[in-house]
């Protein structure tokens, strides 16, 4: 039976609730197995087909009550992990959380929500639910997260700062990735000595009347030339860049979530490992260049043990400015990737299966 972590919470708006996690193991399909699910005789469309059924997945996310506009109170969320530990297969977990009034409805929200997921996760992958509390201590990363030795670093868009009237507005850029840059993600974090984990939390939202509104402020300006050190400053090539921004942000029904990217390892700051992850969630397109991404550490030890302790409680990291974490479906599919083996002759095979053949629960 799945196992669920129920505790006291404090949620955004500020309402005394019941908190559930739970949590599954995501093991590959053997590339045997996995070519089967095909259609038809062209193994060479299965990647498309698989992408597709991926990307549904992060579609059927976007949750938000459509009589008031409004976000869904239970503030349920996901976290995708891929841990490493030395010499071992990298191992994926998929962690979800909700929140309730009551402690037996917030039980009873959580095996819905577990159903759900697992009824719709990509058939590509097999879901093993995590039935015992170590097993779900150990696929959430607890030893490790609480390790005040451990070192968190965060992984955001790069920004375009605009000086308009009335001070400096950030336009966030946008996550973006290719067919194969992933699979460079794997390798770094295969590579890690001392081991480590990439965390991906996600969690629908909307875009606000008070976030449209500023936007649509800053648009404005930008349309009207009202600031005329623009037209003299080198942000004068961005305009182009900013309204094809404008035009995403705020195209109408658009869906939106609030995404945070993670890094955790041992003892020092792996800032090579946070590039690697970086440069293959925002890499340039033919028709969308991008403003590229940042690594952002804790300011303190304090900090630090803070950022820890909400990413292992499936919680957000407060961003540094409010539209800083906002991603759209595009953005999250970019984002929330997972291992595609087509072969055992990929080296990204011996990753996630040893010598024998065997995933992590072999």
């Amino acid at each position: 039976m799945l196992w669920i972590e129920t505790r006291h919470c404090e949620t955004e708006l500020g309402n005394h609730r019941w908190k559930s996690t739970f949590g599954f193991s995501v093991l590959p399909r053997p590339p045997k197995e996995w070519v089967e699910l095909r259609w038809g005789f062209n193994s060479g469309v299965l990647l498309e087909e698989a992408l597709d059924r991926l990307k549904f997945f992060v579609e059927g996310r976007s949750v938000f009550d459509m009589e008031t506009g409004s976000e869904p109170a239970d503030c349920r969320t996901i976290s995708l992990r891929c841990f490493s530990n030395p010499g071992q297969v990298l191992h994926l977990s998929l962690l979800g959380k909700v929140c309730a009034l009551t402690e037996e409805q917030a039980r009873q929200d959580a095996l819905n929500y577990a159903r759900e997921l697992e009824s719709s996760f990509p058939l590509d992958f097999v879901l093993l639910p995590l039935e015992s509390r170590d097993d779900f201590l150990e696929a959430t990363g607890s030893h490790f997260l609480s390790d005040q030795q451990a070192v968190v670093s965060q992984i955001w868009r790069g920004k375009v700062d605009l000086p308009l009237e009335g001070g400096v507005r950030p336009l966030i850029g946008f996550w973006q990735t290719s067919l194969r840059a992933p699979e460079q993600v794997w390798r770094a974090l295969a590579c890690l000595p001392d081991g480590g984990i990439l965390n991906i939390t996600l969690q629908p939202t909307l875009l606000g009347d008070g976030d449209r509104k500023f936007l649509e402020t800053i648009r404005s300006k930008l349309n009207s030339g009202e600031n005329k050190s623009l037209h003299i400053s080198v942000l004068q090539t961005h305009l182009t860049w900013a309204e094809a921004y404008f035009k995403r942000r705020l195209t109408p029904f658009k869906k939106f979530f609030h995404l945070q990217v993670s890094v955790i390892v041992k003892d020092q700051v792996d800032n090579g490992l946070a590039r690697s992850i970086g440069a293959a969630f925002t890499r340039d397109a033919p028709d969308q260049s991008l403003a590229g991404y940042q690594i952002v550490n804790p300011e303190s030890s304090a900090q630090s043990r803070v950022w820890q302790e909400k990413i292992l409680h499936l919680e957000l990291i407060p961003p540094p400015f409010r539209l800083g974490d906002l991603a759209d479906v595009e953005e999250v599919y970019s984002v929330f990737r997972l291992p595609y083996l087509h072969t055992e002759k990929t080296p990204l095979y011996h990753l996630f299966f040893n010598e024998n053949g065997e995933d992590r629960m072999g």
